[in-house]
């Protein structure tokens, strides 16, 4: 088996490493249940998005990884809407919570207005703000409004859109941040070089995330994956993160990241049902000092 660093992976890898993790979780809970995107889009007189919230359900939890609103809108309730369009969603769709983060210079405390809560933080994430994480779990349905429906597709151009609309935002606030920005992956190959797991990690700000992280059960046990962790690690630390972050179900590995090290700074209950999801962070500097 060969262990390598690839710092420009196929995004075929990132879709092969999503199925597998997808499918450990569904035949280790018995739980068949796919991923499904959520999208919300605002959009201007040409079917362009202007904003909107993008997100996806799984294992009962509805996480939203983006939402935007352009100044012309924001002050009119609209990102208001956008939550409750969500959550009645997440009700539909039968979800126990939602979950989301938000840097100290967006948005907590718009979360926080509409019944979301704190579980954890990160510091110095950008250096001189936090990223907070927030759940809300008192979950109900709201009548329909009239111009924006939720659908279960999220238009690649749409993404991209959103996606640079929040990037300019965060440029524009706190500037762009120190060192690069970036994805790369650690990657176990058979002889034939066919992919049989492995590690996707992006990074920027001076940390890095990673995303995922699989291995078949005839690699586990024998220090592929602390050998794994540690090359990302210093992968990170050589692109100059100083910190790291993670997360991981109950049922997945949340003792391993322990055991290198990781420290635990949040958890979200009864996700999926019966287990628990855990949030693992790691300085990756000398100073192994938490934050």
């Amino acid at each position: 088996m060969q262990i390598t660093l690839e710092d420009a992976p196929d995004p075929a890898i990132h879709r092969l490493l999503f199925q597998q993790i997808d499918q450990f979780n569904d035949d280790t809970t018995g739980l068949l249940e796919p991923a499904r995107p959520l999208s919300l889009v605002l959009r201007d007189p040409q079917q362009r998005a202007e904003g909107g919230l993008l997100g996806m359900s799984y294992y009962g939890w509805l996480i939203v990884n983006q939402l935007y609103l352009p100044p012309a809108l924001r002050g009119h309730r609209m990102g208001t809407l956008l939550l409750h369009l969500a959550e009645t969603e997440a009700v539909r769709r039968g979800c126990r919570g939602i979950w989301l983060d938000s840097w100290s210079f967006q948005a907590p405390a718009f979360y926080e207005r509409n019944g979301f809560a704190r579980f954890g933080e990160l510091a110095e994430f950008p250096p001189g703000h936090r990223r907070h994480f927030l759940a809300k779990t008192d979950l109900q349905a709201y009548p329909a409004a009239p111009g924006v429906a939720a659908s279960g597709v999220i238009r690649p151009e749409d993404q991209a859109a959103i996606d640079q609309a929040l990037s300019d935002f965060n440029n524009a606030t706190i500037g762009p941040g120190p060192g690069p920005h970036g994805h790369f992956a650690v990657l176990a190959r058979d002889a034939a070089g066919a992919v049989q797991g492995g590690l996707w990690a992006r990074f920027g700000r001076g940390w890095l995330f990673v995303e995922l992280f699989i291995l078949p059960a005839a690699l586990r046990r024998q220090g592929f994956g602390a050998r794994m962790l540690a090359m990302a690690e210093a992968a990170g630390r050589a692109r100059g993160c100083t910190d790291a972050w993670l997360d991981s179900f109950s049922f997945q590995a949340p003792g391993f990241y322990a055991r290198q090290g990781w420290r635990e700074f949040g958890r979200l209950a009864d996700y999926p049902s019966g287990q628990t999801r855990h949030f693992f962070t790691r300085r990756l500097t000398e100073d192994q000092a938490c934050r």
